[in-house]
């Protein structure tokens, strides 16, 4: 497998996406054997096929992990499945560091669904353009 990180121009989205509140979409993601690595990180846009988001420590590109994905506006629901490590943002920049994943598995038959509408209604807030 490849580890050539996707460059802007390089983007294959087939889903449009939306950028989330910030502060109000948690993500927890568990990796390793029997998910024993927890990390705790925010979510700063989503499509219903994956999610651009922040964690204190980066993880392998191309890694699968678990993830918990908490949406509070309007309404509470949190997506749970497992994705795919896409993409870095600035990997060489310190602080945390932003990554890109696509979503694998969703455990909810009507996630997918109720992330389509969340997309849709937040069409309007504009995505970071670094992303």
């Amino acid at each position: 497998m490849s580890t050539t990180l996707r460059t802007r121009d390089q983007d294959h989205r087939d889903f449009p996406r939306c950028q989330v509140p910030t502060g109000y979409c948690r993500v927890r993601v568990k990796t390793g054997p029997g998910a024993a690595g927890k990390h705790l990180g925010h979510c700063y846009d989503l499509s219903a096929s994956g999610m651009r988001f922040e964690l204190d420590a980066p993880l392998a590109y191309g890694e699968t992990v678990e993830f918990e994905l908490s949406l509070t506006r309007p309404w509470h629901y949190t997506v749970k499945g497992r994705g795919q490590i896409v993409r870095y943002h600035d990997p060489d920049e310190l602080g945390p560091v932003r990554m890109g994943m696509t979503f694998t598995t969703l455990e909810d038959p009507y996630a997918r669904l109720l992330l389509d509408w969340y997309v849709y209604e937040n069409l309007d807030r504009p995505t970071s353009q670094a992303a």
